[in-house]
């Protein structure tokens, strides 16, 4: 090999190595040349694309792409050197010998024939072969085994998912004028799980269902008022999509689109259309947030009928019949929805008591009024096995150790959410787990790895759009040495969304009682608020849980029009340490449902 050749392929490995422009002064240095040798050497290497030439104060030459991208068969037809030649040959084309004459042209033959032999063995050799042989195959050398790439991109901050908490911490590292990225498998969740199939399509839908209902009408009606509410959830989630982009794209965020999975702790491959590309940054954030658990039974995943709330939410026709496999919150808010919209809707519930974690009272009350809307609840009921005939799925069920069949038209499945941790490889970083398969965290976040955090659903806590904003403000301050963690970030609210609304806060009466509390109860029915009489919803129960020697509120439980509104009121008494006298004697607008407060801690007696 020629000695340019040596002096190209030092001067690229020593580019690669420092990952930053050096100077033409500064690679003689470390190769033991003269400058004007590297700077005639390195301006071939610039000519063929392999480097490129920085003016200013901190300009020098910089490589132009990965390492694992050149190739030493690419330096060396840079600088258009043969590897395999002599100055002398004997041969002599004059001579009337056929071997000196013809010496000359055989002896080129094979000289061309080295050459491309030793061409292909360099084709073989990258810049990061060489490096992994310098570097990574030495065990001391820690910082070069960790970056394995010296041209991938590098970031303060890595954020794994678009979700609340996600979106949030990274507009705020970007301002902060920290390096962010974050990546998304799919630009169609942009904005995360509430803003594209959760939380706002279902309360779009839900409020489209309440006015299909309000208007009546036959079948066609139904169907045609469907097909517009379905529409209108794709338009706003299209358009929230857009402004959940260009707000973190204004703040400075580039944003990735493509499948995350971890490398090491702090690398992170993202596999792209364009093919895998590896990432480092000093921080990573997860917020992959959870995904539908679908349970392992006979013919559900081949049914052609069976869908996830994601995927019924994107009908184009009302089922007449929507059987929905699970009593919680999804299956509830899905049921009170299409019953609204106009569908058959039956509820399997694998329990007997309806409810089990809510108020017995508040159970019961919603109960009756899913009851009154025609939807039928089957309880200790368990799917067997379903089946796919030409107009309908049969439903093979075992309710009370006793054999019985439904037929659908559609069939919801809502039993529940788990982490999503798939192709993701946390333990490629060494991130704890927990028994149930969430991200193990502690009360400010962190993962088991100093520098990794997690937010929202992943850490297998309330699956709620508020808990991972939250979490991204409990993030922020351990990022900055602050007070916030999930400690003491107060009573949590929820609400579900059926026609009307529960929503609840604290302890149920059952729990107050078997904690020690010795509570007062106060209740009234959403018919004695005068705005329920007003908005013609007078279905429901609004009931408080008061600790009788302090007078603090320690739960309440609001079935009524507008409860996600009033429980706020009831988190920040509770947060605040105010007696239930507070509210019971404050002053509320009218008519407004708010104002039932007032009568309803005024209700309050002894128990």
């Amino acid at each position: 090999m020629t000695s340019e050749l040596t002096v190209a392929i030092h001067a690229a490995v020593y580019l690669a190595h420092k990952n930053a422009p050096q100077s033409s002064d500064e690679l003689a240095v470390n190769i033991c040349t003269h400058p004007v040798r590297v700077r005639k050497i390195m301006a071939a290497l610039c000519r063929a694309g392999i480097a490129v030439s920085q003016e200013g104060s901190e300009g020098g030459y910089r490589l132009c792409r990965s390492p694992q991208a050149i190739t030493l068969r690419q330096i060396a037809e840079a600088l258009n050197v043969a590897l395999v030649e002599s100055k002398w040959q004997s041969g002599d084309p004059e001579m009337s010998c056929l071997v000196a004459s013809g010496m000359a042209r055989e002896m080129d033959k094979i000289y061309r024939s080295l050459n491309e032999q030793c061409l292909e063995s360099l084709d073989r050799l990258t810049l990061w072969d060489l490096l992994q042989d310098l570097f990574i195959s030495q065990p001391e050398n820690i910082i070069m085994k960790k970056r394995r790439n010296s041209f991938m991109k590098t970031y303060d901050n890595l954020i794994i998912g678009f979700g609340k908490g996600g979106k949030t911490l990274a507009a705020s590292l970007a301002k902060a004028g920290q390096r962010t990225a974050l990546i998304e498998k799919s630009p169609l969740m942009y904005g995360g799980t509430c803003i594209n199939v959760a939380c706002l399509p279902t309360k779009s839908l839900e409020n489209s269902a309440r006015q299909s209902a309000i208007q009546g009408g036959d079948d066609a009606a139904r169907q045609q008022h469907f097909r517009q509410a379905i529409e209108e959830k794709r338009r706003l989630t299209a358009m929230l999509r857009k402004k959940n982009y260009d707000k973190l794209a204004a703040a400075g965020v580039e944003i990735i689109d493509g499948e995350a999975s971890f490398a090491d702790d702090h690398h992170v491959r993202v596999q792209m259309k364009e093919g895998e590309e590896l990432l480092e940054a000093r921080r990573i954030f997860i917020n992959t947030g959870a995904k539908p658990f679908v349970p392992d039974i006979p013919g559900l995943s081949q049914s052609q009928r069976v869908y996830l709330s994601e995927s019924l939410m994107e009908l184009q026709t009302l089922p007449q019949r929507l059987v929905i496999l699970g009593g919680g919150y999804i299956g509830l808010e899905f049921a009170s929805m299409f019953a609204n919209f106009g569908s058959q809707v039956t509820i399997l519930q694998p329990n007997q008591r309806f409810l089990p974690r809510e108020d017995l009272e508040i159970a019961d009350a919603v109960e009756a009024s899913l009851a009154r809307r025609g939807v039928q609840l089957m309880r200790n009921t368990a799917l067997v096995e379903v089946r796919d005939e030409a107009t309908e799925t049969v439903l093979s069920l075992k309710q009370n150790e006793a054999e019985a069949e439904l037929r659908c038209d559609a069939l919801l499945v809502a039993t529940g959410r788990r982490p999503q941790l798939d192709n993701l490889h946390p333990e490629a970083a060494g991130i704890a787990l927990t028994s149930r398969g969430a991200i193990a965290v502690d009360e400010q976040l962190k993962t088991s790895v100093d520098h990794i955090w997690a937010m929202g659903d992943v850490t297998g806590g309330l699956q709620f759009t508020y808990i991972s904003l939250d979490d991204s403000r409990i993030v922020r301050d351990a990022l900055n040495s602050g007070p916030r963690t999930t400690a003491n970030r107060g009573a949590v609210p929820y609400s579900v969304f059926i026609d009307p609304p529960f929503s609840r806060v604290g302890l149920s009466e059952e729990e107050a009682r078997q904690a020690g509390y010795a509570v007062k109860i106060a209740k009234i029915p959403a018919a004695a608020i005068p705005k329920a009489q007003v908005l013609r919803k007078t279905d429901g129960l609004l009931k408080a849980v008061i600790d009788a020697k302090t007078d603090q509120i320690l739960g309440a439980h609001f079935f009524c029009e507008e409860s996600h509104e009033m429980i706020n009121l009831i988190k920040l008494a509770m947060d605040a340490n105010l007696p239930y006298t507070v509210l019971r004697d404050n002053i509320y607008t009218h008519p407004t449902m708010s104002e039932g407060l007032n009568d309803l801690f005024a209700a309050g007696v002894n128990v």
